[in-house]
């Protein structure tokens, strides 16, 4: 697998490039959940379904699914893991991330799913409170800026 890059150089545009259309959350992983549930010799059992190089990444994805499947396998039989995997089988290997899910479709619980859904529903709720008050704290402290500046000229004058 190949490292992941950063490229810090400082390029101006005269505008932002335009976005990419969005596909709908065609992902990937959509189909590997679902060729998962469909091999019964599959459940209950862990299967890596994702290698990343940055553990993340691999971190990342893993909070989508459980934002979408639920954080325990109550709601709708899945639990995700991100676990370190050996690039090869050398002592001093250099590990990549391995995304990890389990499907135990005996484990969900009538009504966990609703249950789920309500808390993600608060959960993104309480994250746009939160971020109106970083914005509006940010607003106050541009103004208490803009009014020092005042003073500096009323000083000078």
């Amino acid at each position: 697998m190949a490292r992941a890059t950063v490229n810090y150089e400082l390029v101006v545009y005269d505008e932002l490039p335009p976005p990419l259309p969005r596909t709908g959350g065609k992902s990937i992983l959509n189909g590997q959940l679902s060729t998962i549930e469909k091999n019964e010799q599959a459940w209950g059992k862990p299967v890596r379904i994702g290698l990343y190089s940055q553990g993340t990444a691999a971190t990342a994805a893993k909070n989508v699914l459980q934002q979408r499947f639920g954080r325990n396998p109550a709601v709708s039989g899945w639990k995700f893991y991100t676990r370190p995997v050996p690039v090869d089988t050398s002592p001093e290997a250099e590990y990549n991330r391995g995304l990890f899910a389990v499907f135990t479709p005996a484990a969900i619980v009538e009504g966990a799913m609703e249950a789920h859904q309500a808390a993600e529903k608060l959960r993104l709720e309480e994250l746009r409170l939160a971020r109106e008050a970083r914005a509006a704290e940010d607003d106050e402290d541009e103004d208490e800026d803009e009014g020092d500046e005042e003073d500096d000229e009323d000083e000078d004058g």
